[in-house]
């Protein structure tokens, strides 16, 4: 990554890909123990944590 135009670094940013048959399926993975263990920790280390649901479309034929 480039530095800003002041020099100062550009932040990096980590992402987690994770895709799902339904949007109901994703919904309800984002509500199991686990999910709520994994963002505690995030935020627990001082992480901002943001969460984004996408429509993935097949590309057509």
């Amino acid at each position: 990554m480039w530095p800003k135009e002041d020099g100062t670094p550009t932040p990096a940013y980590r992402t987690l890909d994770l895709y799902f048959d339904t949007y109901d399926d994703a919904a309800a993975a984002v509500t199991t123990p686990a999910a709520a263990e994994l963002v505690g920790r995030l935020t627990a280390t001082g992480t901002t944590f943001t969460g984004l649901f996408s429509d993935v479309e097949p590309a057509a034929s």
